[in-house]
C-alpha cells in the first residue's frame, strides 16, 4: 500500500525520492514477478528513506502515517540481500563487521550475523501469522512456502558457512574476509540466464543452437533487446546501426560543439553584468530542496576535473560540519552518504534552486512540447536571475553533456 502510494506520489515529480520506482515494481506482470532487479528495486534503501522523508513532511504525512514497519521491513531486506551479496573486500564479511560491536559510550552497532537473524525471525513471525491468524482477516501470504523455505536455506547456510570460515577449528585455516556473492552464483542457472538473453523462450532446436553459438562468442542480444529481429541477424544489424551512427556523428559533434561556443560566450556576457551571493531559501517543497541539494552534490563531485583552481573548489564544496545549524537542505544527504557524498556550499544549492524553478515552470506549461529550442529558452530565462556566473555555467556545462 505504501508503495504504491510513494509511486502515485512521484509519478509526475521531476526530481524523485525513488528514481527508478515504476509502473512494474507496483503492477508486476506475470513474467516480471520473477525479475530480480525489480525486487531489489523495490526494496531498496531509497525506498525505506523515500518512507521515512515523506512520512516526517507535513505535506504527506497524512498518506503515510504508519509506514514505520514497513520502512523497518525495506531496510531488513536490503540490507539482507546486500550483505549475501558482496563483490569486494569493501563489501565483505570479516571479523570487525561479524558480531556485534559494543563502543566505549556503550552502544550497540548491529553486526551482519545479527541483521540475518533477524531476517529468519521475520520469515517465522510471517508463517505464523499466515497459520494462526487470530482475530485477523485471513490473507494470502506475500510469498510462497517455497519462497520462504528458499529464504530461510540461504540465510542459515550463509551464516552457517561464515561460521566456519571465520572461526574454524585450525586457527591456519581461517579466512581474513567472506566474499559471499560467489554462493549465489549457480553455473547451471547462469548459463540458462545467457540462453534466455537470446531467446527468451528457446524451442529444443534453438536451445542448441544458441549453446553451440554461445561456444564461439558472447552473444549482444542486451543490445537488441525486445527488437523484432532474428537470431542471425545480430552482426548484421548492429554493424549497419554503428555505421549510421559514426557517419552522422561529425555533424551533430559540430552542431554542438558551435551551440556550447555561443551560448559560454552569452552566459559569460550577460551574466558577468549583474549578480548576487545571496538568494532566499525557499521551504515550501522539503522534499523538494533535498533532492536539489543531492543533486547539486552529484553534479560537483562527478565533474571534480572542472575544479583545478583551490579557491574555486572552496566556493562550490564545503564540509558537511561547515553548514549552517538551521540548515537542513542535506539532510537527505546525510541520510545516503557512507563518507563518499560531496556536500555543496549554500550559494551552489541556492543558484541550482533557482535554476530549477525555472526549468519546472517551463515544462508545467503543456505548451513546451511545441518548442524545439528548449533549452535556449531555459538557458535565457535563467539570465534573468540573480545568480553566480561560475556555477551558472557549471550547470550549463551539465546540460551540454546530456
Amino acid at each position: 500500500m505504501f508503495y504504491q502510494r510513494v509511486f502515485e506520489h512521484q509519478r509526475l515529480l521531476g526530481l524523485k525520492l525513488v528514481p527508478k520506482l515504476k509502473l512494474a515494481h507496483i503492477w508486476p506482470s506475470t513474467w516480471q514477478r520473477m525479475t530480480v532487479s525489480l525486487a531489489t528495486q523495490l526494496y531498496s534503501k531509497h525506498m525505506a528513506m523515500a518512507l521515512k522523508f515523506l512520512r516526517e513532511d507535513r505535506k504527506t504525512a497524512h498518506l503515510f502515517n504508519g509506514s514505520e514497519a514497513t520502512e523497518k521491513l525495506t531496510k531488513l531486506i536490503n540490507d539482507t540481500f546486500d550483505i549475501m551479496n558482496g563483490r569486494h573486500k569493501g563489501e565483505s564479511i570479516n571479523g570487525n563487521n561479524w558480531n556485534n560491536l559494543v563502543e566505549m559510550e556503550g552502544k550497540v552497532t548491529k553486526g551482519k550475523k545479527s541483521v540475518l537473524e533477524d531476517m529468519l525471525k521475520i520469515i517465522e513471525l510471517t508463517e505464523e501469522c499466515h497459520r494462526n491468524p487470530g482475530k485477523r482477516p485471513i490473507m494470502a501470504a506475500f510469498a510462497s512456502d517455497t519462497t520462504l523455505d528458499g529464504w530461510r536455506l540461504s540465510i542459515r547456510s550463509t551464516i552457517d558457512l561464515t561460521e566456519e570460515l571465520l572461526n574454524p577449528k585450525n586457527p591456519l585455516e581461517k579466512y581474513d574476509f567472506v566474499l559471499t556473492a560467489k554462493w549465489n552464483q549457480d553455473a547451471l542457472e547462469m548459463t540458462f540466464g545467457r540462453i534466455r538473453s537470446v531467446d527468451t523462450h528457446p524451442t529444443a532446436a534453438s536451445f542448441l543452437h544458441i549453446i553451440r553459438m554461445m561456444s564461439l562468442y558472447t552473444p549482444a542480444k542486451i543490445l537488441l533487446r525486445n527488437a523484432n529481429v532474428e537470431n542471425d541477424d545480430h552482426i548484421r544489424v548492429l554493424v549497419d546501426f554503428k555505421e549510421c551512427l559514426i557517419k552522422k556523428f561529425p555533424d551533430n559533434a559540430k552542431a554542438a560543439t558551435d551551440l556550447r561556443v555561443a551560448m559560454k560566450d552569452d552566459l559569460m556576457e550577460e551574466l558577468g553584468k549583474r549578480y548576487v551571493n545571496e538568494l532566499p531559501l525557499s521551504k515550501e517543497d522539503r522534499i523538494g530542496n533535498f533532492l536539489i541539494y543531492d543533486v547539486a552534490g552529484y553534479m560537483v563531485k562527478t565533474r571534480e576535473n572542472l575544479f583545478e583552481c583551490e579557491a574555486c573548489r572552496q566556493t562550490v564544496i564545503t564540509k558537511e560540519a561547515d553548514l549552517p545549524s538551521d540548515f537542513d537542505a542535506d539532510a537527505y544527504t546525510r541520510a545516503r552518504t557512507k563518507g563518499g557524498l560531496v556536500f555543496v556550499t549554500l550559494s551552489m544549492y541556492q543558484t541550482l534552486c533557482a535554476i530549477e524553478k525555472v526549468v519546472s515552470n517551463h515544462f508545467k506549461s503543456l505548451n513546451h512540447i511545441y518548442i524545439t529550442d528548449t533549452f535556449q529558452e531555459c538557458i535565457a530565462k535563467v539570465k534573468l536571475t540573480n545568480v553566480l556566473p561560475l556555477f551558472v555555467i557549471l550547470i550549463a556545462i551539465v546540460i551540454w553533456e546530456l
